[in-house]
Protein backbone atom coordinates (compact mmCIF):
# COMPACT_ATOMS: atom_id res chain seq x y z
CA UNK A 1 0.00 0.00 0.00
CA UNK A 2 1.36 3.47 -1.52
CA UNK A 3 0.20 6.04 1.13
CA UNK A 4 0.39 9.54 -0.77
CA UNK A 5 -0.54 11.51 2.16
CA UNK A 6 -0.87 10.87 6.11
CA UNK A 7 -1.91 13.28 8.44
CA UNK A 8 -1.12 12.73 12.09
CA UNK A 9 -3.20 13.45 15.27
CA UNK A 10 -1.69 15.71 17.96
CA UNK A 11 -1.61 12.58 19.90
CA UNK A 12 0.06 10.56 17.55
CA UNK A 13 2.33 13.39 17.22
CA UNK A 14 3.14 13.00 21.01
CA UNK A 15 3.86 9.18 20.97
CA UNK A 16 5.73 9.99 18.20
CA UNK A 17 8.36 12.19 20.00
CA UNK A 18 8.34 10.22 23.44
CA UNK A 19 8.89 7.09 21.69
CA UNK A 20 11.28 8.63 19.31
CA UNK A 21 9.39 7.45 16.20
CA UNK A 22 10.00 8.64 13.06
CA UNK A 23 7.80 9.82 10.32
CA UNK A 24 9.51 7.58 7.96
CA UNK A 25 8.93 4.63 10.49
CA UNK A 26 5.70 5.27 10.91
CA UNK A 27 5.00 5.96 6.56
CA UNK A 28 7.06 2.23 6.24
CA UNK A 29 5.10 0.51 9.22
CA UNK A 30 1.78 1.74 7.27
CA UNK A 31 3.37 0.57 3.77
CA UNK A 32 4.50 -2.65 5.14
CA UNK A 33 2.18 -3.46 7.85
CA UNK A 34 4.63 -3.31 10.14
CA UNK A 35 3.34 -3.10 13.65
CA UNK A 36 4.88 -1.24 15.95
CA UNK A 37 4.71 -2.64 20.02
CA UNK A 38 5.13 -0.79 22.76
CA UNK A 39 6.77 -3.26 25.43
CA UNK A 40 4.21 -4.40 27.81
CA UNK A 41 7.11 -4.85 30.63
CA UNK A 42 8.14 -1.28 30.43
CA UNK A 43 5.77 0.62 28.75
CA UNK A 44 8.55 3.03 27.85
CA UNK A 45 10.01 1.27 24.69
CA UNK A 46 8.67 0.19 21.54
CA UNK A 47 10.12 -2.95 19.56
CA UNK A 48 12.10 -2.97 16.58
CA UNK A 49 12.97 -6.34 14.42
CA UNK A 50 16.69 -8.29 15.48
CA UNK A 51 17.75 -11.17 16.94
CA UNK A 52 18.04 -12.46 20.40
CA UNK A 53 19.34 -15.62 22.40
CA UNK A 54 16.67 -17.65 24.00
CA UNK A 55 17.65 -19.41 27.37
CA UNK A 56 15.36 -22.05 28.91
CA UNK A 57 16.03 -23.89 31.85
CA UNK A 58 14.27 -27.37 33.12
CA UNK A 59 14.84 -30.63 34.78
CA UNK A 60 18.88 -29.54 35.06
CA UNK A 61 18.88 -28.70 31.43
CA UNK A 62 19.64 -25.44 30.00
CA UNK A 63 19.01 -24.44 26.10
CA UNK A 64 20.56 -21.17 24.67
CA UNK A 65 19.15 -20.89 21.48
CA UNK A 66 20.97 -17.84 19.54
CA UNK A 67 19.98 -16.06 16.81
CA UNK A 68 16.28 -16.05 17.19
CA UNK A 69 14.10 -13.21 15.47
CA UNK A 70 11.94 -11.59 17.57
CA UNK A 71 11.10 -7.68 18.15
CA UNK A 72 13.09 -6.61 20.95
CA UNK A 73 12.38 -3.97 22.85
CA UNK A 74 14.63 -0.82 22.64
CA UNK A 75 14.65 0.45 26.01
CA UNK A 76 14.76 -2.48 28.20
CA UNK A 77 15.46 -5.49 25.89
CA UNK A 78 12.40 -7.38 26.40
CA UNK A 79 11.74 -9.95 22.90
CA UNK A 80 8.47 -11.18 21.89
CA UNK A 81 8.37 -14.00 19.41
CA UNK A 82 5.78 -15.08 17.13
CA UNK A 83 3.58 -17.73 17.00
CA UNK A 84 5.50 -19.84 14.96
CA UNK A 85 9.46 -18.93 16.35
CA UNK A 86 7.50 -19.77 19.95
CA UNK A 87 6.93 -23.35 18.27
CA UNK A 88 10.35 -23.86 17.18
CA UNK A 89 12.20 -22.49 19.99
CA UNK A 90 9.98 -25.34 22.34
CA UNK A 91 10.22 -27.69 19.94
CA UNK A 92 14.24 -27.52 19.80
CA UNK A 93 13.94 -26.81 23.74
CA UNK A 94 12.04 -30.46 24.72
CA UNK A 95 14.57 -32.08 21.84
CA UNK A 96 16.86 -31.33 24.17
CA UNK A 97 15.62 -32.11 27.13
CA UNK A 98 14.19 -35.78 25.73
CA UNK A 99 18.35 -36.15 24.75
CA UNK A 100 19.33 -35.44 28.26
CA UNK A 101 21.71 -32.60 27.85
CA UNK A 102 22.73 -30.48 30.70
CA UNK A 103 23.97 -27.70 28.56
CA UNK A 104 23.43 -26.98 25.15
CA UNK A 105 23.59 -24.28 22.33
CA UNK A 106 21.60 -24.40 19.58
CA UNK A 107 22.37 -22.10 16.60
CA UNK A 108 18.44 -20.91 15.35
CA UNK A 109 18.51 -21.49 11.63
CA UNK A 110 15.39 -20.84 9.38
CA UNK A 111 12.30 -22.43 10.00
CA UNK A 112 11.06 -24.45 7.85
Amino acid sequence: MICKKISFSGHALRRMFEREISETEIRTAIETGLIIMECVICKNGTTKKGKVTVTLERKGSIIAIKEVPADVCQNCGEYYLSEEMTKEVLKRANDAVKKGVEFEVIKMTKVA
